[in-house]
């Protein structure tokens, strides 16, 4: 089942999405607006085999059960499920910087590499050709 998709609203991500079980967002108020959140406590209640969980990284809005997404997938591995994720190397706390010199990009959500370490299988896709800045 899938977790977490963060389809940005791309047509082929969300065809690809089509027909697999969805766990609903969980939602948030911040700062007056509703967020959408991952809902780390019903995947663990649905406890299925394996959830795929993107953005890795990612920072989860005030008022979440924890500060980084990356924290919700350690929780989630706890619960004995399997997680597949996504992230982008740029987010990896020794590379940040040289991302940041060589693109001057701001990187602002890190993971921290002892995460990554902890890692069963790392499979690197290299979406090189067709990425925007705007995607960084």
């Amino acid at each position: 089942m899938i977790g977490l998709p963060e389809t940005h609203g791309r047509a082929e991500i969300i065809k690809l999405v089509e027909g697999l079980e969805v766990i609903p967002r969980r939602r948030l108020e911040y700062h007056g607006v509703t967020v959408e959140e991952m809902d780390m406590d019903a995947i663990l209640s649905r406890k299925p085999q394996v959830a795929l969980i993107d953005e890795l990284a990612h920072t989860n809005v005030p008022g979440s059960p924890n500060l980084k997404r990356y924290q919700d997938v350690q929780g989630i591995l706890a619960g004995r499920i399997y997680v597949i994720t996504t992230m982008k190397v740029q987010h990896l706390e020794n590379l940040y910087n040289i991302v940041e010199n060589a693109m001057g990009v701001n990187v602002r959500e890190r993971l921290p590499d002892s995460v990554l370490a902890e890692a069963e299988q790392i499979i690197d896709v290299d979406m090189s050709s067709g990425i925007n800045e705007g995607d960084l």
